[in-house]
Parts: C-alpha cells; sequence; structure tokens
C-alpha cells in the first residue's frame, strides 16, 4: 500500500462508494484529518483510510483478495503500528464491504480479531420532528460565537474547541465547512450538536453534553436546531453509533431519523 500526499475530491470518487463511512469519506476528500494509503497511486482503486476523528481505520473501494493477500500483515502489523505508536495500542478497523472481513481473518487467522456493531442513521426526507421544542439558549457555533469563547465569555472554550479541533483539524476548517449549535448555561458551554465531518452535501452530527447537564432534553433541542438548518442548505445528515448505545439511538429516533444500516468495528489489540 502507499502513502498519498494529496487528499481531494478526485480521489474519493474513486474510493467511495453507498456502503462507506461519511466521516472517512470526508479524510478521503480532504475535508477531515487523517491518512490514506492506496492500492496504485496512478490509478487508485482500493484504499485503507485512517480518521483522526475516531482513531480507526476503514477499509474501502473496489474489494480486491489479491491486495489483502500481498499488504495485509505488513501494514497492520508494520505500517499501522508503527504510524500509531503514540496514538493507540490497538488497530480498529470498519469496512465499507463484508466481504474484506473473511478474507482479513483468514490471512490473520492467528490473530484475535474483536467485532462490534455500528448503526447509521439518516433523514428520510428531512421529516425531522416538529414537537421537539428548540432550546432557547441555543446558539449559532460561527466565527462569532468561537470569538466570544475565545475570549471569556465562558470558562470552559476547550470543551467545545478541542473538538473541533480533533474532528476537523482545525476551528478554521469546522467554519468553513460545518455548522453546529451550543447550549450556555452557568458561563459554561454544557451541550453542543455539531457537523462532525462532511463528504459533498452529507454531514456526519456529533454530540455532546456535560454530564451534570445531561437528561435534560438539551442535546435533543440542539440537535433539531441543527437538522433545521441542515433542510435549509440541502445537508443530508448521517448519524452513527454503537449498538449498546440505547440513548443516542432514542435520540436519533426522537428527531426523526432512521436506521440506514449496520456494519461492523474490529479491533486488533498490539
Amino acid at each position: 500500500m502507499f502513502k498519498v500526499e494529496k487528499r481531494d475530491e478526485t480521489l474519493a470518487k474513486r474510493i467511495v462508494n453507498t456502503n462507506s463511512d461519511m466521516s472517512f469519506a470526508g479524510v478521503l476528500c480532504g475535508n477531515n484529518p487523517g491518512e490514506v494509503w492506496v492500492d496504485n497511486l496512478t490509478d487508485p482503486k482500493a484504499a485503507i483510510v485512517f480518521y483522526e476523528g475516531q482513531t480507526g481505520f476503514q477499509f474501502m473501494g473496489e474489494f480486491s483478495e489479491q491486495i489483502l493477500k500481498n499488504n495485509l500483515k505488513f501494514f497492520v502489523y508494520n505500517s499501522a503500528k508503527e504510524f500509531l505508536k503514540n496514538k493507540a495500542d490497538y488497530f480498529d478497523f470498519s469496512l465499507d464491504d463484508e466481504r474484506w472481513l473473511d478474507v482479513i481473518k483468514g490471512i490473520l487467522q492467528d490473530t484475535i480479531i474483536e467485532e462490534s456493531t455500528q448503526l447509521v442513521y439518516k433523514l428520510e426526507d428531512n421529516a425531522f420532528n416538529d414537537e421537539l421544542e428548540v432550546n432557547d439558549n441555543g446558539k449559532q457555533i460561527d466565527s462569532k460565537f468561537i470569538y466570544a469563547i475565545k475570549n471569556g465569555d465562558v470558562t470552559n472554550p476547550e470543551f467545545l474547541l478541542d473538538y473541533l479541533k480533533t474532528w476537523w483539524g482545525t476551528v478554521d476548517k469546522y467554519l468553513e465547512k460545518g455548522h453546529g449549535f451550543a447550549a450556555v448555561e452557568d458561563g459554561k458551554i454544557v451541550s453542543f450538536a455539531i457537523s462532525s465531518s462532511a463528504y459533498g452535501n452529507i454531514q456526519a452530527i456529533g454530540v455532546e453534553t456535560l454530564k451534570d447537564y445531561r437528561r435534560k432534553g438539551l442535546a435533543a433541542s440542539l440537535i433539531k436546531s441543527l437538522l433545521k438548518l441542515f433542510k435549509e442548505k440541502d445537508i443530508i445528515p448521517w448519524w452513527d453509533c454503537w449498538e449498546n448505545n440505547i440513548a443516542s439511538q432514542k435520540t436519533a429516533e426522537k428527531n426523526g431519523l432512521k436506521l440506514y444500516y449496520k456494519y461492523k468495528v474490529c479491533t486488533i489489540k498490539y
């Protein structure tokens, strides 16, 4: 596999398909932070994509058993292990074609591969739930809001800023591509719902709420504000969560999102 220096729309269009995780698609097109390795630098058909926001990889593109047989062991135990040295002591990966997994298990037959399930929700025809009240304290996370929190308007600006840097690389990249809303109470950012990645007109949603402010409906209200903005801008929302995260599933469903598909996330511990 060959590491790619330039990530852009042209590369993404060669690799991304309907089963691809849109967050990793965001990495391929250059919107979100990460790295990409491809099977061929001049005519790439398959890729292994690393997304900083998830500290994980996805096998993407045209399925090829031969590519894995030629590259997998070296990549997992040499290239990726070295790359992850200061990031993680495990190799997390997902696949946009389940056939990849059978071949991977065959090649790494002496390796323990743990599996879990991720759920993807989408909004059908922007049919959000009108019954949810919008939080009066919800503030749009734009350049004015960022300037204000950097200059003392809240006591915990890093709660939001660190999240933006993790998922977007820089705050400026978020301001260029993303959207979001935050709830401010007691002089603090207590909850936010934002675009966490972008590919074309699809944007993933990320949500965080301080522990003491959970179960108050803040996140659900902010999500609705974000979905309304998405509708105005013809953006398709993308929401994923772990199968055992019932609270996240309920939040998605309360906002009118429907289960789109499930996919496996696998872990190899070093």
